[in-house]
C-alpha cells in the first residue's frame, strides 16, 4: 500500500469542493474526472506539477479598500484617505499552499522583510508618496523571487503642489501689501 498523497488547491484558493466518492472516472486518454454537488473537475495526470520542479511565484489576488474589492493593477493609485487597505496573496502554486509562508516589505516605508503565515496584510494608513510592495513566498524552505506592486499615494489637497503655489503667491501678496502699507505710513509722517 505504498502511495503518496499530494494536496492540490486552485491558484486563488477558492475551490473548496466536496466530491462524491462514487463519482470518479479515468478516460482512455488518462484524464481523471471527479464529480460533486458543484459540478465536476478534470485534470490530465500526465500534466501534474512535480513538487521538485515547481517554482513558487507569489501573486496578489485581491486588494480590499475599505469595504470594496479591487483588482490588482500595474500601478495602484491611492488617495491620502484610502485606508485601511488589505492585500490578499497566494503562492502562485497549487502545491502545499496550506504550508506557505510569506514575507513582504514596503519600499519607501520600511526596508525589513516581515514574515507571516497569513495570506493577507492590512495597512491602516500610508503617508503620501511613492512605494513598492514586495512579496515573496516559501513552501519548502526556499524563498521565491519577489513580485512587486508599485503604489502611489496622492497628498491631500491642502498639501498638493498647486496648493503650495497658491500659498507662495499669497505670501508674496501679503509681503507686497506690507511694503505698500509701510511706504504709505512713512509718507504720511
Amino acid at each position: 500500500w505504498g502511495f503518496n498523497v499530494r494536496t492540490f488547491l486552485s491558484p486563488d484558493d477558492q475551490q473548496k469542493a466536496f466530491f462524491n466518492p462514487y463519482a470518479g472516472d479515468v478516460s482512455q486518454q488518462g484524464e481523471v474526472f471527479f464529480g460533486g454537488p458543484e459540478g465536476y473537475v478534470s485534470f490530465d495526470v500526465q500534466n501534474l506539477i512535480s513538487e521538485e520542479d515547481e517554482q513558487f511565484q507569489p501573486r496578489i489576488s485581491a486588494i480590499t479598500l475599505r469595504d470594496s474589492i479591487i483588482a490588482p493593477e500595474q500601478l495602484l493609485q491611492l488617495r491620502h484617505d484610502d485606508h485601511p487597505i488589505t492585500f490578499t496573496f497566494y503562492t502562485g502554486s497549487p502545491l502545499n499552499a496550506e504550508d506557505a509562508r510569506y514575507a513582504y516589505r514596503i519600499r519607501g516605508l520600511q526596508d525589513e522583510w516581515i514574515e507571516t503565515r497569513s495570506n493577507s496584510m492590512t495597512l491602516l494608513s500610508l503617508p503620501s508618496g511613492d512605494y513598492q510592495l514586495e512579496l515573496k513566498a516559501s513552501c519548502s524552505g526556499e524563498w521565491s523571487d519577489a513580485c512587486t506592486l508599485p503604489m502611489s499615494v496622492s497628498p491631500p489637497w491642502w498639501n498638493s503642489w498647486w496648493m503650495w503655489c497658491i500659498y507662495v503667491f499669497l505670501l508674496v501678496c501679503i509681503g507686497q501689501l506690507l511694503v505698500l502699507i509701510t511706504r504709505y505710513l512713512q509718507r504720511r509722517k
